[in-house]
C-alpha cells in the first residue's frame, strides 16, 4: 500500500510545482502505483484461490472483476468530483487516500492460508 500512496504523492507534489516535472521523475512516479497494482493483485489472489480451490476460475474471473471495477471507480469519482477544475493535486491525494483505506480494510480482513508442507519438504524431513 505504500508504493501506490507514494506516487500519487510524488504526482501530487509533481502537478503543486514543488518537484519539476521531468520524464525520469513523472515516470517513476507513474509506474510506482503500476508496480503495486501487480503487488496487490498476486497478493489477494492466492489467498482467494486458496480458500476457494474447486472454483479457481470463478474466483479469478471475480477477483479481474473487482480490479477493473476500481479503475472505474476511480475514473467516475474523477468526473464526479473534480472534473470543473484542473485540481489534479487534489485528485492524487484523494486516490491516494482511497487506496490507503482500501488496501489497509483489505489487509485486515482478508484471512491468509495456513502454511502446508509441500511433498517435498515431507520427503526432506523423512529422509533425515
Amino acid at each position: 500500500r505504500d508504493v501506490g500512496c507514494t506516487g500519487f504523492i510524488l504526482l501530487a507534489l509533481i502537478f503543486g510545482g514543488v518537484i519539476a516535472p521531468t520524464v525520469a521523475v513523472v515516470a517513476i512516479a507513474n509506474g510506482l502505483p503500476n508496480w503495486q497494482a501487480g503487488f496487490l493483485e498476486s497478493g489477494t489472489l492466492l489467498p482467494s484461490l486458496f480458500m476457494f480451490p474447486t472454483n479457481k476460475g470463478e474466483v479469478v474471473i471475480l477477483q479481474k472483476t473487482f480490479f477493473g471495477l476500481g479503475s472505474t471507480f476511480l475514473s467516475l469519482s474523477y468526473d464526479g468530483f473534480f472534473s470543473g477544475s484542473d485540481d489534479y493535486k487534489g485528485y492524487c491525494i484523494y486516490v491516494c487516500c482511497i487506496i490507503f483505506v482500501a488496501i489497509s480494510f483489505g489487509a485486515a480482513v482478508t484471512r491468509l492460508p495456513t502454511y502446508k508442507r509441500t511433498v517435498r519438504e515431507l520427503n526432506a524431513i523423512k529422509h533425515m
